[in-house]
């Protein structure tokens, strides 16, 4: 079946465009995040394709209906939730040649691509004109701007401009069953607010591809702003840098981008193994960073409102130079560290990010819960990140639980892999008992977080969930395996 499969989409496509070989399909069963090295060879997809086209996506998307073969939608595979993981092999549909800025209107603010343009290559057409699209996760140098969709993904200037939600306007989606739906308000995809009907964008919006392939986006864009500053400040006690970080939320400052807190743990992890370390005084054990984004005056203002916060909460400010190198630094954060400690030697080791939204009210009880969690598993622990989370500012954070996986393990003794998922478990059960969700940015598609769905939405949310899923995809071919979309089917889950 596969192959009747393979040899329609050569006829359809192309030959080039269809891909066979162990080389090109291995990298493809891999994503940017932990997963099981031992079991990537039972996720390795039949076949690759690489449409150039909406027109060529809908053939891919009509021949794999025809034949009940599964598709993973993949750009990048820059997701932290193995969300461009072939569970059930298939075909993954990679996009990347589908890589045109079809428009860019400087009158309405918006910019149209197609779905493998990414984030810097867009960002880097638009600043010739002085503008800026400022969907800003660590990852935008390997972040895609349509499938920042399916992620619905997370930035770092949300503050300031919002999220990917508040700045898709429109986008095309080629549907489980071949059709193109235009999403969006108005004819020309480039309304901003519509109150005609349901506002279809926001189902699309954390899909990860069990929904149908995004091919293209109209998104709004931005004048560069005059003035980009970041400051970082070092504090002594936690109890210190908490109560900053809340007066920070209470400013009313309309220019910050966001503000965040790494505690003791992350800021011990930066002096003992991060590349990009920052020379911190011995009695610096927890830093507060913000950063302000808008026209030279009001940022000035800004900074001095921020500053007597700050200062007034016994902090120390490193200084604008160190400021603007670790804020620089943050890309890195998206590139796994290569080693960790085990045992007080240096080994070498995976980073792994759960990202729960959390309420400011419950950072200091759960902080400690997670320290505990990851120490009763013998993991890693790379110390955590609150960072606020929502345009308004106020109460709202990601919690970046980070955590040093040593994958070779897992390969010796695959208990130690079930360990990682019931760490996983617990410290996500944590955050959905102080009333928070599973994931602010990244998704929760992966083992020991998406059983967790049903308890975060409720059992009636879920059932919902499942007849979008079965009346959209009635065949199950669109990224099957995730979010436990199968049981539409009475199908098993992948464990």
């Amino acid at each position: 079946m596969i192959n009747d499969a393979i040899d329609e989409l050569k006829n359809e496509i192309g030959e080039d465009n269809v891909l066979t070989s162990m080389f090109e399909r291995v990298p493809r069963a891999m994503a940017h995040c932990i997963f099981p090295m031992h079991k990537w060879r039972d996720h390795i997809p039949d076949a690759v394709v690489t449409p150039e086209s909406t027109e060529d996506v809908v053939k891919i998307v009509k021949i794999a209906n025809k034949y009940k073969i599964p598709l993973v939608p993949r750009s990048g595979g820059s997701g932290l939730a193995d969300g461009a993981l072939p569970l059930k092999r298939g075909i993954v549909v990679d996009l990347l040649k589908m890589n045109r800025i079809i428009e860019i209107d400087l009158d309405n603010y918006t910019a149209t691509v197609e779905a493998g343009i990414s984030l810097d290559e867009l960002g880097r057409e638009l600043i010739k004109y002085g503008y800026v699209y400022p969907d800003y996760p660590a990852s935008r140098h390997a972040a895609f701007v349509c499938a920042r969709i399916a992620t619905n993904g997370w930035s770092y200037l949300s503050g300031y401009y919002g999220h990917t939600e508040d700045l898709i306007l429109s986008f095309e989606v080629v549907l489980p069953t071949g059709e193109v739906a235009h999403i969006g308000g108005g004819t020309g995809g480039k309304i901003r607010k519509s109150s005609s009907g349901y506002n279809l964008k926001s189902l699309f919006l954390g899909s990860q591809g069990t929904l149908g392939i995004i091919t293209k986006a109209t998104v709004e864009i931005f004048p560069a702003p005059e003035v980009e500053y970041p400051a970082y400040w070092g504090f002594r006690r936690f109890e210190d840098a908490y109560k900053a970080l809340g007066m920070l939320q209470k400013s009313g400052v309309s220019c910050a981008g966001g503000w965040g807190l790494f505690d003791e743990k992350r800021v011990e992890f930066y002096r003992r193994d991060l590349d990009f370390y920052i020379d911190l005084s011995e009695d610096i054990k927890v830093v507060v960073f913000w950063w302000l984004y808008g026209n030279e005056d009001e940022v000035e203002v800004a900074r001095k409102r921020l500053f007597k916060i700050c200062e007034e909460a016994n902090g120390t400010f490193f200084g604008e130079e160190v400021s603007q190198k670790a804020w620089a630094a943050r890309h890195e954060t998206s590139v796994p560290p290569v080693h960790g400690r085990k045992d007080g030697n240096v080994v070498p080791m995976v980073w792994v990010m759960e990202d729960p939204a959390v309420n400011y009210t419950e950072i200091p009880e759960l902080r400690l819960k997670w320290h505990n969690i990851i120490e009763k598993y013998g993991f890693d622990d790379w110390g955590l990140i609150f960072v606020s989370n929502r345009r308004s500012k106020r109460g709202e954070y990601l919690a970046g639980i980070m955590i040093g996986v040593d994958e070779t393990e897992f390969l010796e003794n695959e208990s130690r892999w079930e360990d990682y998922v019931s760490c996983r478990r617990d410290l996500l059960n944590a955050a959905l008992d102080a009333g928070g969700s599973l994931s602010a940015g990244h998704g929760a598609v992966e083992k020991g977080k998406v059983e967790l769905i049903r308890r975060e939405f409720g059992d009636e949310t879920f059932k919902l969930m499942l007849r979008i899923k079965k009346l959209l995809d009635p065949n199950n071919i669109m990224n099957p395996g995730k979010y436990l979309l199968d049981l539409a089917y009475g199908g098993d889950l992948i464990e």
